[in-house]
């Protein structure tokens, strides 16, 4: 173990080491993430969970031989996918186009917020960086996230 002096940096560096631990020990046997105090059976909950392993480096692709985080982020992504629902596009011309890959579907959080998580849901599977990743569940499952 190293010591280092006290600066802003490593103050910095160990929030964020104790945030992720605490979110790792919120993860519940089903892959989603509920800390005390946070918005329940809400998906947006776990994806910003998510999403804050996976921009410190703990990506489902990392070796979760060598980094317990691993297999959080994994099952956050895969209850996440799970919990979306299908819907049909609303059809429209030009770059607003929802279903900018012509498959016809729609994918949403559904539960009447989905203005305030369909980002937070995109982000979450964005910053996995696993394009090729096949959903495990729900309306996507057999399908790549980037699909």
């Amino acid at each position: 173990m190293a010591v280092r002096q006290q600066t802003l940096e490593v103050e910095t560096n160990i929030a964020i080491d104790q945030g992720l631990s605490y979110l790792y020990l919120s993860a519940q046997p089903n892959g989603q993430i509920r800390p005390a105090g946070s918005y329940g059976e809400r998906i947006a909950a776990t994806a910003s969970a998510v999403n804050a392993f996976e921009v410190h480096g703990h990506v489902p692709t990392g070796d979760a031989a060598n980094n317990p985080y691993i297999s959080v982020v994994v099952g956050g992504l895969d209850w996440i996918v799970g919990q979306l629902q299908a819907g049909d596009p609303v059809v429209q011309a030009g770059a607003n186009d929802p279903d900018a890959n012509a498959n016809g579907r729609y994918l949403t959080g559904g539960g009447g917020q989905e203005v305030y998580e369909n980002d937070v849901i995109m982000d979450a599977i964005v910053a996995s960086g696993s394009p090729d990743r096949v959903a495990a569940g729900g309306p996507a499952a057999g399908e790549t996230y980037l699909d």
